[in-house]
C-alpha cells in the first residue's frame, strides 16, 4: 500500500521560477519520508515511459495486421478470384499482377489493375485479360464508396453473374464482356442506376433480357453474342440517354419494339436474331441514328416509312430478311456524308426509285447493294441537266465524270432487271472515274446493233472499263445474243487497276482475237471468265502471258486447237478451266493427236569383252583384295551409320511423344502407344478400312478397353513439315469441344506414322443414305434441308458463340459440297461424270448456269410428290451452294450468313415460324428416324474425304479436315 503525501507550500515560497520546500520547518522524519517519495517518484516517470513506448508499439503492430479498409476489399476480392497462368515475378503477365496487390501498402494506387482518385480512393478495376478463371462474388467490392469502373472482359470465368453485383451501386462503367459468363443476367443490375456503360457481350448468357429501367442514365448498352431469348423488352424504348444499342447475334424473337423516344441513339444493331416484325411500322425511329442493321432475321412486311427521316443515316443494312413491297422514295436523303445500303436478300419487289440515283444524295452512296429481291423494270440510269448540279460540291464541272464521284460499289446481280444496255451507253459515262465494282450480272438485260454503237460489246465494255479504278467488272448471266468479243480495247487505253472481268454464261460469238487481251492494256488482270459462250477458234498466247492472271475460264465454247505454253506449276494448269470444249488439246488436256511423236531413244551399244580362258590366279587375287579393301570400311560405316541412326530414331521418338502429350488439352484425349492401335485395327488391314481420300485412310477398332474408335492415318507421314502439320492438327482439335464435331481421343506419333483416333460413329456416310446403300432408305428433301440446317452449327467455328469471329471460307467451301452432294445425291468425286465433270462443284456449276437442273436434282426427289412444291427451295439451296464453292475465298460468305438463309429456307419449307432452337434441338416427329440414322457428326465426318480444294486448285492439308471436323 503506498502512502499519499500532501506537502503544505507557504505562501511566498516561490524561488527563481520554481516552489521550494521550507526544508527548516520539516522535521527529521518529515525529511526522511520526502526522500522516499522522490525515490518513487523517479521510478513512476520511468515506467510511465516504458508504458508509453509500450503503446506506441502496439499501435505500429495493430497497422501492419489490419490494413486499410480498401486494401482489406480487394485483398478479400482477390482471394475471390482463381487465375489460369502466370509467374509471380513478372507482374506483367497474368497472375503475375497479382505480386503488385501486397497488404503492407498504404494505399492500392500502385497495384496493377488499380487506379485511384486524387486522395488515394480506389476509381476503378481493370484486369481484363489477365487469364482470371473463376469469380466467388463481387461482395467484396461493396465498400470501395468510390469504385466507377470494374472491367473484367476477355477472361475465362466460366460462371454466373453473381446477384451482389448490385451492390456496386456507384459504378458508372460495367465490362464483363467476352469472359465466358453463364446462366442469367441477374435482376440487381437494374440497381446500379449510375451505370452509363454496360457490355455483357461476347458470354454464354441464356435467358430473357431482365428489367433495366431504373438505368436512366445509360449510354451504352451492349448484350450482342450471347443466348438470349424470349422479346425486346418494350421498357429499353424509354432509356432516353441511350446512344449505343446492340442486341446483335442473339435468339431473340418477337417485334421490336418502339424505339422513336430514344432520341440520342446513334448505333442500333439487332443483328442475326429471329425478330419477325416491327411492333408500330409507322412509328419514327430515332430521329438521330446513323447505323442502324437488322440484318439476319425473319422480319415480313414492307420497310418502315420512317426510314425515309433519318438524315444523318450514314449505313442501314437490312439484308437477309423477308421484306416485301417496294422500296421507298426518298430513302436516302442523306447530307454531307456518305451512305452505305444494303437491301439484298429480300423479297423486294417494283423498280429502284429514280431518286435512289438522281437525287442529291445519290451523290453520297458509297456501297449500294440490292442483290438477290425480285426487282423489275429497268435500271435507272439518271438523265442529267447541268441544272440538276446546282450547288453540289464537285471536284470539276465535267458532268460525265462526277455525277457519284463518291460511289465505289455498285451491286445489282441477281434480279430482274431488263433492258437493251445499248440505248444506255451514253449514260454510263456519268457513273464515276472511281466506280470499283460493278455487278449486274444475272439479270434480263440485252444488247443491240445500232448506228451509233454497231460493235455494242465493245461500246459497253469501253464505257464501263473508262472508269480508271475500276476492279470488277461482271455482267454475267444475262444471255446477251448475237454479240462477240471487241477486236481490241486499246481504244480504251490502259486499265490499271481491272482485276476481274466476268463476261460468262451469255451467248457471244466469233473467236478471240489476239490483241483483244494486250497484257499491256490489262496489266493487273487476275480473273478473267468467258465460259459458257459460244466463241469458236483457237486460244490466243497473249491470253496466257498476261502477267497477273491467276484464273483464266474459257470452258464450255467451241474452241479449237492446242492450248497455248502454260507452266504446270501454274494455278491456270487446271483442266476445269479448258472444258466443255471438244476441239481443244494440250496444256492441262490430252495431247494433240497431231503433235509430233517423241523422238526414237539413242541407245550407246558396249561390246562385250571375252575374258581369256587362261587368265592368271594372280589376277583373281587382285580382285580379292581391292574388293575387300574397298567392302571392309564399307561395311564399319554401315554399322556404325545403323547403331546412329536407332540411337536417333529413339531420341527422335521421345521427343516426338513428349510434343505430341504437350498439345493434347483435353482430360479425354490421350498418347495412345502404336502397338495398341495395330491390334485394334489388326495391323491396319484392308477390312478395317472405313474410307479414304486426299488425307489419308480411316479404320475401325476396338481399344483395350472395348471402346470402338476411328483411327485415321495419313499418308504424308515423314518429313519436318509432315509433322508440324500433324502436330498443329493435334493442337487444334484438341482445343475445340463442341457438339457436332466428332469428338478426338487421342493421337499417336511412332516410327514415323501419324495417327488421331476419334470416337467412332456408326450410323454410315451421308452418301449411303443418300444413295439408299446398305439397306438404308432414301432421303426427303425435308430430310435433305434438315441435315443441311443442322450442319451449319458444325461448320460454324466454335469460338462463334463466345467471340463471333469467323474466317473459315475454306470451311464454306466444304460445306458447299455437302449442299451439293444434298441435292444431286452424287459423291463428290466421280470420274464416271466423264471428263471434266469428275468433279462434282464443276459439274453442278455447268448444269445450274445452263439452267439443266433435271441433270443435277436426284432423281428421287424429282419423282417425289412433293417435287413441285419444294422445286423452289431445292433451287435455292443450289444457287447458295454456288455461292459456297466460289473459286476466291473472298467471294464465299461468311457461315453465319448461310446459316440464316438455310433457315429462311427451312421456315418455308415446314411452314413454320419455330425459333432456331426448335431447328437444332427439338427435331420434329417425322424426322425422328432420320436423326438416329444419319447422325449430323456421321455427315460432317464422312462428307469431306474427298475434295477440299481452295481458290489456287490445290488440295487442302489435314489441318483444313481437322477444323471441318
Amino acid at each position: 500500500m503506498q502512502e499519499i503525501w500532501i506537502l503544505y507550500l507557504k505562501p511566498h515560497a516561490y524561488r527563481a521560477g520554481k516552489w521550494s520546500f521550507m526544508e527548516r520547518d520539516l522535521t527529521s522524519e518529515e525529511r526522511a519520508h520526502l526522500m522516499t517519495f522522490k525515490s518513487s517518484n523517479a521510478l513512476w516517470i520511468t515506467a510511465s515511459k516504458v508504458a508509453l513506448i509500450l503503446w506506441v508499439l502496439s499501435r505500429i503492430k495493430a497497422e501492419a495486421v489490419d490494413p486499410p479498409p480498401e486494401i482489406e476489399a480487394l485483398l478479400e476480392f482477390k482471394a475471390a478470384v482463381s487465375i489460369q497462368t502466370g509467374s509471380d515475378d513478372n507482374p506483367f503477365e497474368p497472375r503475375g499482377f497479382w505480386y503488385s496487390w501486397k497488404a503492407t501498402d498504404r494505399h492500392p494506387c500502385n497495384w496493377v489493375g488499380v487506379s485511384c482518385t486524387a486522395d488515394f480512393r480506389v476509381q476503378g478495376i481493370d484486369l481484363s485479360g489477365w487469364g482470371l478463371t473463376r469469380l466467388y462474388g463481387f461482395g467484396s467490392l461493396r465498400t470501395l464508396g468510390s469504385l466507377e469502373r470494374l472491367d473484367l472482359s476477355s477472361n475465362n470465368f466460366k460462371a454466373d453473374i453473381y446477384e451482389d453485383i448490385g451492390t456496386l451501386t456507384g459504378l458508372t462503367h460495367l465490362d464483363l464482356s467476352g469472359s465466358s459468363f453463364e446462366g442469367i443476367i441477374p435482376s440487381t443490375i437494374s440497381q446500379l442506376w449510375n451505370l452509363r456503360y454496360l457490355s455483357l457481350a461476347g458470354n454464354g448468357l441464356r435467358g430473357d433480357i431482365p428489367q433495366l429501367n431504373n438505368l436512366t442514365k445509360l449510354q451504352v448498352l451492349s448484350l450482342a453474342q450471347n443466348q438470349l431469348t424470349g422479346r425486346i423488352p418494350e421498357h429499353l424504348g424509354n432509356l432516353t440517354t441511350l446512344v449505343s444499342f446492340d442486341l446483335s447475334n442473339n435468339l431473340l424473337n418477337g417485334s421490336i419494339p418502339v424505339l422513336e423516344h430514344l432520341i440520342n441513339l446513334v448505333e442500333l444493331n439487332l443483328n442475326n436474331n429471329t425478330l419477325t416484325d416491327f411492333k408500330d411500322p409507322q412509328s419514327p425511329a430515332p430521329k438521330n441514328l446513323e447505323h442502324l442493321s437488322i440484318s439476319g432475321n425473319q422480319i415480313v412486311g414492307s420497310l418502315p416509312s420512317g426510314l425515309v427521316n433519318l438524315l444523318n443515316l450514314k449505313s442501314l443494312d437490312l439484308s437477309f430478311n423477308d421484306f416485301s413491297g417496294t422500296i421507298p422514295k426518298g430513302l436516302s436523303r442523306q447530307e454531307n456524308h456518305s451512305f452505305w445500303l444494303d437491301l439484298s436478300h429480300n423479297q423486294l419487289t417494283g423498280s429502284i426509285p429514280q431518286d435512289l440515283f438522281q437525287s442529291q444524295a445519290s451523290s453520297s452512296v458509297m456501297s449500294l447493294n440490292l442483290s438477290y429481291n425480285l426487282l423489275t423494270g429497268s435500271i435507272p440510269w439518271p438523265e442529267v441537266k447541268p441544272s440538276d448540279f446546282a450547288g453540289w460540291n464537285f471536284d470539276t464541272l465535267d458532268i460525265s465524270h462526277n455525277q457519284f464521284p463518291y460511289t465505289r460499289e455498285l451491286r445489282l446481280a441477281n434480279n430482274l432487271f431488263s433492258g437493251d444496255l445499248t440505248n444506255m451507253v451514253g449514260r454510263w459515262g456519268s457513273l464515276a472515274l472511281r466506280m470499283e465494282l460493278v455487278d449486274i450480272s444475272n439479270n434480263l438485260l440485252s444488247m443491240s446493233k445500232t448506228e451509233d454503237y454497231p460493235d455494242p460489246m465493245r461500246a459497253t465494255l469501253e464505257a464501263f472499263l473508262a472508269m480508271f479504278v475500276l476492279r470488277e467488272f461482271r455482267i454475267a448471266g444475262n444471255g446477251l445474243v448475237g454479240i462477240s468479243l471487241p477486236n481490241s480495247f486499246l481504244r480504251v487505253g490502259n486499265l490499271p487497276t481491272l482485276e476481274v472481268l466476268d463476261l460468262s454464261n451469255n451467248h457471244i460469238v466469233g473467236s478471240i482475237v489476239a490483241d483483244a487481251f494486250d497484257p499491256a492494256t490489262f496489266p493487273s488482270l487476275k480473273v478473267l471468265n468467258i465460259s459458257s459462250n459460244n466463241l469458236t477458234g483457237p486460244i490466243p498466247s497473249s491470253l496466257t502471258r498476261l502477267p497477273k492472271l491467276s484464273s483464266l475460264d474459257v470452258s464450255w465454247n467451241n474452241l479449237s486447237g492446242e492450248v497455248p505454253a502454260i507452266p504446270e506449276n501454274s494455278s491456270l494448269w487446271n483442266p476445269d478451266f479448258f472444258s466443255g470444249n471438244p476441239g481443244l488439246c494440250g496444256g492441262p488436256l490430252p495431247a494433240c493427236s497431231s503433235s509430233s511423236p517423241p523422238p526414237a531413244p539413242t541407245f550407246i551399244i558396249i561390246e562385250k569383252n571375252v575374258v581369256k580362258e587362261g587368265m592368271d590366279l594372280s589376277w583373281w587375287l587382285l580382285l580379292i583384295i581391292i574388293a575387300s579393301s574397298v567392302l571392309v570400311p564399307q561395311a564399319s560405316c554401315l554399322v556404325v551409320c545403323w547403331r546412329w541412326r536407332v540411337y536417333k530414331d529413339k531420341h527422335q521418338h521421345d521427343a516426338d511423344m513428349i510434343a505430341t502429350s504437350n498439345l493434347l488439352e483435353r482430360d479425354t484425349a490421350e498418347l495412345m502407344p502404336l502397338r495398341e492401335l495395330k491390334r485394334a485395327t489388326d495391323n491396319f488391314a484392308d477390312g478395317a478400312q472405313i474410307g479414304a481420300g486426299g488425307f489419308g485412310t480411316v479404320y475401325t477398332g476396338k481399344l483395350n478397353d472395348g471402346t470402338m474408335v476411328a483411327i485415321k492415318r495419313s499418308k504424308r507421314e515423314g518429313s519436318e513439315d509432315d509433322k508440324q502439320r500433324f502436330l498443329n492438327e493435334v493442337r487444334i482439335l484438341s482445343q475445340v469441344n463442341h457438339r457436332y464435331l466428332v469428338k478426338l481421343l487421342g493421337c499417336c506419333m511412332e516410327n514415323k506414322v501419324a495417327l488421331l483416333v476419334f470416337e467412332y460413329i456408326s450410323n454410315g456416310t451421308l452418301q449411303e443414305h443418300l444413295q439408299g446403300k446398305k439397306g438404308s432408305r432414301r432421303l426427303s428433301w425435308k430430310e435433305r434441308l434438315h441435315i443441311a440446317v443442322q450442319g451449319t452449327m458444325g461448320y460454324v467455328d466454335p469460338e462463334y458463340y463466345t467471340s463471333f469471329q469467323l474466317t473459315g471460307k475454306s470451311d464454306v467451301y466444304s460445306f458447299g459440297v455437302v449442299l451439293l452432294e444434298l441435292i444431286s445425291a452424287q459423291s463428290a468425286i466421280d470420274f464416271q461424270r466423264g471428263p471434266g465433270d469428275a468433279s462434282l462443284v464443276t459439274f453442278a456449276a455447268s448444269q445450274i448456269k445452263s439452267g439443266d437442273w433435271k441433270g443435277m436434282i436426284d432423281p428421287v426427289l424429282v419423282k417425289s410428290c412433293d417435287y413441285q412444291a419444294e422445286r423452289e427451295s431445292i433451287m435455292s439451296v443450289g444457287n447458295l451452294a454456288l455461292r459456297c464453292v466460289e473459286m476466291r475465298s473472298k467471294d464465299r460468305p461468311e457461315m453465319k450468313v448461310v446459316w440464316n438463309q438455310l433457315q429462311t429456307l427451312w421456315h418455308r419449307c415446314h411452314g413454320t415460324s419455330d425459333s432456331l432452337e426448335s431447328i437444332l434441338f427439338e427435331l420434329p416427329d417425322a424426322d425422328e428416324k432420320i436423326s438416329e440414322s444419319v447422325d449430323s457428326s456421321t455427315v460432317l465426318y464422312s462428307s469431306l474425304q474427298d475434295v477440299r480444294t481452295d481458290s489456287s486448285g490445290s488440295q487442302h492439308g489435314d489441318i483444313e479436315m481437322s477444323r471441318s471436323f
